[in-house]
């Protein structure tokens, strides 16, 4: 399996990056729950097929066996995140106004898509994804970046909670925030590719079930 590797990480993050949840997944999984602990090797696609390009499943079988093809499509120009590709075949996020899609696209159908690397100034903002919401302001004293965040899981009197709140200077497009060094200790990654914000957490930021991984875009 080749991962994409857009931009280098220094070796001292190297260090200290999460481990992957993605490492007990099969070769053949692309789904929006392992997504975001590849963020780091993500890169941004576009689709250049003028044609209909379909996505396809990630069953054991899939995606080459025929029943594999899924009814979601993307059009030209429609852009995607891509953390992984297996031969000819791309595993690739569309985030649509609602929801995603994630799933197998026929890589022929893609190119890569200018991204430059982000200025300080593409940090900030509020940024959403599913029931998390992350601020990124400029702090008041000192160099870096304040981001704060919530997140939520269940609902009722069985709703768990999770908060996130320190500050970071970012390296190229990844940034880190750990609130201490035990194992137990919340730590989370922060990936800018495109318009997206890719989040990956340690599981450790929260009551139980909540996580703030996710693929975020601007609050409107």
């Amino acid at each position: 399996m080749h991962k994409i590797t857009p931009f280098l990480l220094t070796s001292a993050l190297a260090l200290i990056c999460l481990p992957s949840h993605a490492e007990d997944s099969e070769p053949f999984s692309c789904r929006n729950g392992y997504f975001p602990s590849e963020g780091k090797f993500s890169q941004l696609y576009k689709v250049v097929n003028k044609h209909q390009t379909h996505f396809f499943k990630d069953d054991e079988r899939c995606p080459e066996s025929e029943g594999c093809q899924q009814k979601a499509y993307l059009i030209e120009g429609d852009e995607v995140l891509v953390n992984k590709i297996e031969g000819g075949w791309a595993c690739a996020w569309y985030q649509g106004k609602k929801r995603e899609t994630v799933g197998w696209i026929e890589l022929v159908n893609l190119a890569p898509a200018a991204d430059p690397l982000p200025e300080t100034s593409d940090w900030l903002g509020t940024w959403k994804a599913w029931a998390s919401t992350l601020t990124i302001e400029q702090q008041e004293q000192g160099p870096g970046l304040h981001v704060t965040g919530d997140s939520t899981w269940g609902s009722g009197a069985s709703t768990h909670i999770g908060q996130i709140d320190g500050t970071f200077k970012p390296k190229g497009r990844y940034a880190m925030t750990k609130d201490g060094d035990g194992k137990y200790d919340c730590a989370v990654e922060y990936t800018r590719i495109g318009r997206f914000l890719i989040v990956d957490d340690n599981n450790n930021c929260g009551g139980m079930n909540v996580s703030f991984d996710g693929v975020y875009v601007r609050a409107q």
